[in-house]
């Protein structure tokens, strides 16, 4: 190797050199840019965590007023239905009873 060609390969390394460093360079820089505009100050995140909390509470005692409100329309129909079986059921044993009554009193008239 001469001295002519020992230098081209020296000064082609350190070309690549510096633009590895550049490129390393740019890559701290861009992540200390991203860190900083991503951090969040603890209040902030402690602020927001509270009104999710708030939020829920509400709901939650939405939920719950809904919640009873169908509880008690889904235990006043179905005494209603309940009731209401029953009550037919009882209309047609004595309507049955009053035929079987008609039935007897027109076979024992003859």
């Amino acid at each position: 190797m001469s001295l002519d060609t020992f230098n081209i390969s020296s000064l082609s390394n350190k070309i690549y050199m510096i633009i590895g460093g550049v490129w390393l360079l740019s890559l701290i820089f861009a992540y200390s840019i991203g860190v900083k505009e991503g951090f969040i100050p603890k209040h902030i995140q402690c602020k927001d965590n509270m009104d999710m909390l708030a939020q829920c509470k509400k709901d939650k005692a939405d939920q719950q007023k809904v919640c009873t409100s169908d509880l008690i329309k889904c235990q006043s129909e179905c005494k209603i239905n309940t009731c209401e079986s029953v009550c037919t059921d009882k209309v047609k044993n004595a309507l049955d009873s009053y035929k079987r009554l008609l039935v007897d009193l027109k076979c024992g008239s003859k």
